[in-house]
């Protein structure tokens, strides 16, 4: 009995269940055989008997659906461990990997702002060019307009100043004819008057 109550409380101290000690011990203990004086002496149960036998085969039964209940335990136990660990791997993996996504998800987005806004720069940018080349354009055509009013000016003014010449040029022709014509009318009327005097002179000296 002492070794039954020892066995149970060992049993519950590390989980296990409790033995019925009123099942394994229903057949009795002793057996009576009297003595000399008429007492029963009290034997221990001799594993010839059949209560004892089944008591023993009882216990020993329990203790074995004890052990093999143990070992399933055990053994479930040490597979849900190594699943636990498996997925706690897999989740650390897991964490990691997620991780490192949101990090690169930060990096890309942050590649993305930093794209964005040098290409709004960018617009930006190729906006106040194009406004600058439109005006200089414009200065362009401007000017072009005001080259092409004082070529017609110029073209103008030469042609006047060429049709100013060639008159110019006919007077001073037909002043130089006239001037000529003078020139040779005095040089005839000279030349007369020369000869006229010469004869004059001729005929004084005569008369003398």
């Amino acid at each position: 009995m002492e070794c039954m109550r020892y066995l149970n409380n060992t049993m519950n101290a590390h989980g296990f269940g409790t033995i019925d000690l009123g099942a394994v011990c229903a057949s009795p203990i002793a057996d009576a055989a009297p003595t000399a004086g008429g007492d029963a002496v009290s034997h221990p149960p001799s594993i010839g008997t059949g209560d004892s036998l089944t008591a023993k085969i009882g216990l020993i039964n329990a203790v074995y659906k004890l052990v093999v209940s143990h070992q399933s335990a055990t053994e479930y136990r040490t597979e849900q461990t190594q699943r636990y660990d498996q997925l706690s791997v897999r989740h650390s993996e897991t964490t990691a990997k997620l991780t490192t996504t949101a990090n690169d998800l930060h990096s890309m987005n942050h590649k993305h702002w930093v794209s964005e806004n040098k290409r709004r720069a960018s617009e930006a940018d190729a906006r106040k060019l194009e406004q600058k080349l439109r005006a200089q354009i414009r200065e362009l055509e401007t000017k072009n307009i005001q080259i092409q009013r004082r070529d017609k000016q110029y073209i103008h003014e030469m042609r006047k100043r060429e049709k100013e010449y060639h008159t110019l040029q006919d007077r001073v022709t037909k002043l130089l004819q006239d001037k000529n014509r003078d020139v040779k009318s005095g040089l005839e009327l000279i030349n007369t008057l020369k000869a006229q005097h010469a004869a004059t002179e001729k005929g004084s000296v005569r008369t003398d």
